[in-house]
């Protein structure tokens, strides 16, 4: 017996003594400052083509819904590893709650929190988005997302456009210093409203990946075109 507790207080010890190790490393890895570089950008999903009536499956129709007929240039690509990786973006962790996005044409200072198994990194000042349609603001681009923005409406006399969104906007990510992944998306819309037609299109849209959900606010005359991508940062050499 007292040869088995023996062998047992032998695992206890050399557990203990691998999890301080672990603690050590871990410690040693994520010191700051640290930088992380774009190292993948991955088209997750062929496009895909919406309207109130559902998916439209006609290769024909969707090419001239996402190139205007051949007028404008196509900003979806095939699904797999994408040719235009930004490779000189960056994330410049500062301290383990203050990092710096450098997208080699813009920088933005952000905070960092920790919100379950998912890390937010939150703007330092507000946006704001001007809507274009004689100051009506759709929210259906803020709705797109798995994640869903905070923003207010302020109405502004006097002006064109009337109504403004502040919006307050978080970048979602998993992983750890060694390695972050954002699930991404790229879009085009043209939707009907107040007897008005306007169109909008963004690739690298950092909202946590498509909600399906928003297929059920499209009206009449609506149609969305998706595609799900996805962004690898790894960690270099400082």
């Amino acid at each position: 017996m007292n040869k088995f507790f023996l062998g047992i207080f032998l695992m206890l010890f050399l557990v203990a003594c691998s999890s301080d190790n672990n603690e050590n490393e871990t410690e040693d890895v994520f010191s700051y400052p640290t930088t992380l570089k774009l190292m993948q950008y991955e088209i997750l999903e062929n496009v895909r083509v919406f309207t109130k009536s559902g998916e439209i499956k006609d290769e024909n129709v969707i090419k001239r819904f996402i190139t205007n007929g051949g007028k404008e240039p196509n900003l979806f690509e095939s699904k797999g590893p994408s040719l235009s990786i930004e490779s000189e973006s960056l994330i410049n962790y500062k301290t383990k709650d203050s990092v710096e996005f450098d997208w080699g044409y813009l920088k933005q200072k952000l905070t960092v929190k920790e919100v379950g198994k998912e890390i937010y990194f939150y703007p330092k000042d507000t946006l704001v988005y001007y809507d274009i349609n004689q100051g009506v603001l759709d929210d259906f681009v803020f709705k797109m997302g798995n994640y869903k923005p905070y923003y207010k409406t302020v109405t502004i006399p006097g002006t064109f456009p009337t109504v403004v969104a502040s919006l307050y906007a978080a970048v979602v990510a998993t992983g750890n210093l060694n390695a972050l992944t954002f699930n991404t998306m790229s879009y085009k819309t043209i939707r009907s409203k107040n007897m008005q037609i306007y169109e909008q299109s963004q690739r690298f849209v950092l909202n946590n990946g498509f909600d399906k959900n928003v297929l059920a606010l499209l009206n009449a005359g609506d149609t969305i075109a998706v595609q799900n991508t996805r962004m690898v940062f790894e960690k270099i050499k400082n």
